[in-house]
């Protein structure tokens, strides 16, 4: 089975927003500071934005920062102590005229244990 990997774009109004990370080959770890970042494709200007994830692939949604004044394009997340192969980011922008655009990351990304093992690693001769 083939799967295609692609952003995902929402228009509103003729604009367009992209999340640049994560990415579906992200790993992040879970308990650390991690940075969302997005790209206005279109030269909208943006009075606010807010921040979501999903830890099973967008069925359900829950708040990283509710509506927050500005548009800095990346968003350090302190990311939650959970493990889930299903990650995905939503991020909502508003204009001044309070239309909002929407994106949401490509494809799932992990966040988990990312640590590697320690120790020596013995290969037998």
């Amino acid at each position: 089975m083939r799967f295609k990997k692609y952003f995902r774009w929402f228009l509103s109004a003729g604009g367009m927003v992209q999340i640049t990370a994560p990415t579906s080959t992200t790993e992040w770890g879970y308990d650390q500071t991690e940075n969302v970042t997005w790209d206005n494709v279109d030269s909208i200007t943006f009075t606010h934005y807010k921040l979501d994830y999903s830890d099973d692939a967008g069925a359900t949604w829950n708040v990283v920062v509710g509506w927050t004044v500005g548009n800095p394009q990346t968003y350090a997340w302190a990311l939650p102590d959970i493990t889930t192969s299903l990650a995905k980011v939503r991020l909502t922008l508003k204009d001044a005229s309070d239309t909002e655009y929407e994106a949401i990351s490509n494809g799932v990304f992990f966040i988990g244990d990312v640590t590697a093992p320690s120790g020596a690693i013995t290969v037998p001769a």
